[in-house]
């Protein structure tokens, strides 16, 4: 499955759990905030000062390879 930046929090740990590793490398515990339902990749990255496009392309990579 290829992610977006409009795509929630929740809908990319729901498409792949592996992503919520990912994320929390990257200093995003996303996953246990109340946030994630409702806030994209591109915001929930921009707010944790993480270059929302390298994330997109990190996700896609590690979870299609």
């Amino acid at each position: 499955m290829k992610l977006t930046l409009d795509m929630t929090i929740e809908e990319i740990v729901k498409a792949d759990s592996r992503a919520a590793d990912i994320l929390a490398d990257e200093g995003m515990n996303c996953v246990s905030c109340a946030s994630a339902a409702g806030e994209s990749l591109k915001e929930a990255a921009e707010g944790h000062g993480v270059d929302p496009v390298m994330l997109l392309r990190k996700l896609n990579f590690r979870l299609n390879m």
